[in-house]
């Protein structure tokens, strides 16, 4: 046992240290920092549904706030040639993934936020995890924003008061699909005025925005099933009351291709011109 102790110190130190040098660099921020930079804001949050493939010039995003999933940044600059500002890391299988696709389409993630669970979220991955510590090894250049979050679903009986609240951490999170467990709480907590959101399906039918043929699946190649439509209209609906009640504007851009049509419809073009413009770690390193 105090072997093990002076083990965990010393990696701890070595966190520490990680931190800190990073911090003085300008490329770790806590996410509550962001918050000035994105209160009142108009953003695009994609998931990696076949929809997003529907909107046309998608390349025009490159100027605008968009937040990608999963593997998403990968395809966003082989298909569109432009790397998403903001990359949300919920799951350690992510940045495996990445990492391996990087083999044939090595990517910049300079003017990328990639927002990874602190070391005492509760959370699956974080931080100092040691597939993280690999990605960074790989990309100096990256910025990370830490948060902390609980990262099991709350019961649709049982709603958190702070569910989608304003500067408060540990963000909670909803079943149902990204919109609900990923995208609204974000923009609870930054103070995001108004989301845009599109591949978010759920539905086998549209595939993949890069590849309409590929089913939903794990990084196995595993097919996956949706969760239960119910299920995900009951939370779609309770995610969208308190976002109304918080004055958050939620607008899906495809009009028929996804089953969250309780989410109002706004055309791609609208949504651009209410969008706000990009901002990048170099912007908030200069202030």
């Amino acid at each position: 046992m105090y072997l093990l102790n002076k083990i965990l110190e010393k990696l701890n130190l070595f966190s520490q240290r990680g931190l800190s040098k990073m911090r003085k660099e300008g490329k770790l921020f806590f996410i509550s920092e962001l918050i000035p930079y994105f209160k009142n804001s108009k953003v695009f949050m994609f998931g990696n549904g076949g929809s997003v493939a529907n909107l046309k010039d998608v390349s025009r995003l490159k100027e605008y706030n968009l937040l990608s999933v999963h593997n998403g940044p990968v395809h966003f600059f082989r298909k569109y040639g432009f790397m998403p500002n903001l990359w949300f890391v919920h799951y350690g299988p992510t940045l495996k993934v990445v990492l391996k696709e990087e083999v044939q389409t090595p990517l910049d993630f300079s003017e990328t936020f990639i927002l990874v669970p602190a070391n005492d979220s509760d959370s699956s991955v974080h931080f100092s995890s040691a597939i993280v510590k690999k990605f960074l090894k790989k990309h100096p250049e990256a910025t990370c924003v830490l948060y902390r979050e609980i990262e099991a679903p709350m019961n649709v009986d049982t709603i958190d008061s702070s569910y989608m609240s304003y500067g408060i951490e540990p963000i909670r999170v909803l079943g149902g699909g990204n919109v609900e467990n990923s995208f609204l709480p974000l923009c609870g907590f930054l103070g995001i005025r108004t989301l845009f959101f599109s591949g978010v399906d759920h539905m086998q039918s549209t595939g993949h925005f890069y590849d309409k043929k590929r089913m939903y699946q794990t990084i196995n190649g595993t097919t996956l099933e949706f969760p239960e439509k119910e299920m995900t209209l009951i939370c779609a609906s309770i995610a969208k009351k308190i976002a109304d009640e918080k004055n958050i504007g939620c607008f899906r851009l495809e009009k028929k291709e996804t089953i969250l049509q309780i989410y109002p419809y706004i055309d791609f073009d609208s949504a651009l011109k209410y969008a706000t413009s990009k901002i990048t770690p170099a912007m908030v390193r200069k202030r």
